[in-house]
């Protein structure tokens, strides 16, 4: 993986003992910073671990980076700690990091140099995986076994908790519920000209081009096309001052997403749908959405999930990655905690 000049080599050893504590180290690598935090056996942060830097260019100065900072807790906090990172993007079977907003990493043995250098287990995984893992491990909603994470920001992302860890599938794709096609139903709400986007993923017509911002925005556009371009939150802003055109537009836009919600619901069935991102914050969308939800399900008697807000905000990231570590043993145990 190029020269390790500066990386450091952990002092090893320390986690066997039974009297170490047991604490996880989460790491959240993005296009622009890395963070980590600390968090110990009953998940709660461990004051003053918290920590970001600029990601760097070179892939063997963010190597430097993730494992200096493992060194120093192990250091700080007497242990061997677990180690995860969250991810825009994937890493494959054989630990190659494909991620191309990482550009120092993208296409880089990532996990298998980290392991290497750590010689102990690193779990990578997706960003939106590590904020649903987040949600659904927080005190009140571990009770829960299925717990869907949707992000609604400039694009739709999700990922989907099972039993308190993630589910992947064959390719790492499982909850990618937004490049799934719009449905005949939605299309019906839309209207006849309902001008699908192409998508990012190569697709044409998928949700994330309609229920994220920028598809609220194109929306709105399509609906009043005499007002000049408005931001998600200039539209949110008019509706909740009374503007009439932007309120019909907000409950429009709340019930289509009712109606997409549902259909996640005939498929995963979750327990529980935690929202985040910039739409998410919209009083006016999630307050009304289960009354727009209920009524789809399948079938007149079944029971919506619980539809909530994320709690802990851009937290999300590392408190995810760090609890990709979290036991079936652990989690039964802070299960039973009052």
């Amino acid at each position: 993986f190029g020269s390790s000049r500066g990386l450091c080599h952990p002092v090893f050893g320390m986690g066997a003992a039974s009297s170490t504590p047991l604490c996880y180290y989460g790491f959240d690598i993005g296009g622009t910073k890395v963070e980590v935090a600390a968090f110990d056996s009953h998940l709660e942060l461990i004051e003053g671990t918290r920590q970001r830097w600029p990601v760097p260019e070179d892939y063997d100065a963010l190597l430097q980076i993730v494992c200096n900072a493992v060194q120093a807790l192990d250091v700080k906090l007497n242990c061997e700690g677990l180690v995860g990172c969250g991810v825009p993007g994937k890493c494959s079977d054989d630990g190659i990091l494909l991620a191309a907003n990482v550009k120092a990493a993208h296409n880089k043995p990532f996990r298998t140099d980290l392991e290497k250098i750590l010689r102990r287990k690193v779990i990578v995984e997706n960003d939106a995986n590590c904020f649903a893992l987040s949600e659904a491990l927080d005190a009140t909603l571990r009770v829960h076994d299925n717990v869907l994470g949707v992000i609604l920001g400039t694009g739709v992302g999700a990922g989907l908790v099972i039993r308190g860890h993630v589910v992947r599938g064959k390719n790492n794709f499982t909850g990618e519920v937004g490049h799934v096609p719009v449905s005949a139903a939605a299309l019906d709400l839309l209207g006849k000209d309902p001008a699908p986007t192409n998508c990012g993923c190569g697709k044409r017509g998928c949700i994330d081009g309609f229920v994220s911002g920028r598809g609220f925005e194109r929306l709105f556009a399509q609906r009043d096309p005499g007002r000049r371009s408005l931001s998600a939150p200039e539209i949110l802003q008019l509706s909740s001052s009374g503007d009439a055109d932007a309120k019909a537009f907000v409950a429009w836009f709340t019930d289509f997403l009712g109606l997409v919600v549902a259909e996640w619901c005939t498929v995963l069935d979750p327990d529980v749908i935690v929202f985040g991102g910039g739409l998410s914050n919209a009083s006016e969308v999630l307050s009304g959405l289960e009354a727009c939800v209920r009524p789809r399900l399948l079938f007149g008697s079944t029971e919506p999930p619980l539809l909530v807000l994320a709690k802990h905000g851009d937290s999300g990231g590392v408190r995810g990655a760090a609890f990709l570590n979290v036991t079936d043993e652990q989690l039964h145990y802070l299960r039973q905690l009052p």
